[in-house]
Formats: structure tokens, C-alpha cells, sequence
């Protein structure tokens, strides 16, 4: 018996497993160039292969590879516990308090017209 999840849920069709999958293999393969980058950079300046070893751009892929960390994090958080999962409940509710303001709309103003007949 097969107990893998699957990428697509074949249920209800939610591609929400898909997500999480594509962003942390992204975000681990990102993590492995940019150290394999870092790691190039440090054996080249000892062998002198170049003038300047670790630079600003790599300071910058560093900062931007925290970026996609706290990015890939929260795709993993809102797959796991839900974006708009009571989106129905919301919906249902609005609707009513849409309901109730016409009810309240409709009461006033047939309250107004009866007053303006009596005058």
C-alpha cells in the first residue's frame, strides 16, 4: 500500500501539496548554488585563481536567498494550516449581513413612506 501523498489532491483537485513541493525543492536547490558559489569563491582566492574572493554580489545572493527563506516559509506555513480555508464560512456571513442591511434598507424606507402619507 502506497502511503505517499499526492501532488495533486485527486479529490478535490487542490494543488496546494504541489506548491510546497516546487517551493522547497526551489529554495533547496537556490541554497545549494549559492554555496557551492561561496565555496568556488574561497578556493579560488587561496589558490589566487582571482583578485577578490567573497564580493558584494555574493553578499547580495546571500541576503536575497533569506528573502526566499522567509518567502518559502510562509508557502509551506499557509499550505499546511490554510489561506481562505473558511472563505465559505466568510462568504455565507457576508451574504447574510447583506441580506440584513436590505431588510434594514427595505424596513426604513417603507416606514418613511408611510409617514410621508400620513402628512
Amino acid at each position: 500500500m502506497d502511503k505517499t501523498a499526492p501532488i495533486v489532491s485527486t479529490e478535490t483537485g487542490d494543488p496546494s501539496p504541489a506548491f510546497e513541493i516546487v517551493s522547497l525543492a526551489a529554495f533547496g536547490i537556490s541554497c545549494l548554488v549559492i554555496a557551492y558559489r561561496i565555496l568556488a569563491r574561497i578556493l579560488a582566492k587561496r589558490k589566487r585563481y582571482v583578485k577578490d574572493g567573497v564580493g558584494t554580489d555574493d553578499y547580495f545572493a546571500i541576503s536575497a536567498l533569506i528573502l526566499a527563506g522567509g518567502v518559502t516559509a510562509q508557502i509551506v506555513v499557509a499550505v499546511r494550516y490554510g489561506i481562505d480555508e473558511d472563505r465559505d464560512e466568510q462568504d455565507a456571513n457576508e451574504l447574510r449581513h447583506q441580506l440584513q442591511v436590505k431588510e434594514t434598507y427595505k424596513y426604513s424606507n417603507l416606514k418613511g413612506e408611510a409617514a410621508d402619507s400620513q402628512r
